[in-house]
């Protein structure tokens, strides 16, 4: 048998070993994960469920052995790809999730008067975008409704930047009046 991993049938002796290489490498491991996560609480759960994965499984580690080290490194990696793995799939079920069966109590729905606020706000948005020149209408919605960049918007209307950054500061400053009161 290996003197690095062997599986051991006396419980007692495997939890002593998985304790000492918690002692020598607790530390350096607890920093690669660190490294990694950028959380050490989480950092420090993953860790404890490698020591413990180890110790459930009945996988007795010698401590000393000249392989261990690199052995428990490769192992907090793979626990930690398991883990962005693991929030990866919580992500996706929260985007995927049915929003519509949510408790309407916790989302309720908008008041009339925000409802009469929100039209009003539209409603001077919209005035304040016609009053615009073409030009200018042009440069906002392509500019900050579709996110051209600078560049290809002063190349396509034949401008210079300088002219496209004046009328945006008008559009801004004309927006910022208009709807000073809401």
């Amino acid at each position: 048998m290996s003197r690095f991993i062997m599986h051991s049938r006396n419980k007692k002796l495997n939890g002593d070993c998985v304790a000492e290489c918690y002692s020598r490498y607790g530390r350096t491991l607890l920093k690669i994960i660190d490294s990694k996560i950028q959380n050490l609480q989480i950092a420090e759960d993953i860790l404890h469920d490698l020591f413990l994965k180890l110790y459930r499984n009945e996988i007795e580690i010698d401590p000393t052995g000249d392989r261990t080290k690199g052995y428990l490194i490769t192992a907090a990696i793979n626990h930690v790809k398991d883990y962005f793995r693991y929030i990866d799939k919580e992500n996706a079920h929260v985007m995927n999730a049915d929003f519509e069966t949510l408790d309407p109590d916790l989302y309720p729905a908008p008041s009339l008067e925000d409802l009469y606020i929100e039209g009003e706000v539209i409603s001077t948005l919209c005035e304040a975008i016609e009053s615009l020149s073409d030009e200018e209408r042009i440069i906002y919605l392509r500019y900050h409704i579709l996110n051209h960049q600078i560049k290809d918007i002063t190349a396509d209307l034949g401008i210079s930047e300088y002219k496209m950054r004046k009328a945006l500061r008008r559009v801004f400053l004309l927006l910022k009046d208009r709807l000073r009161e809401y």
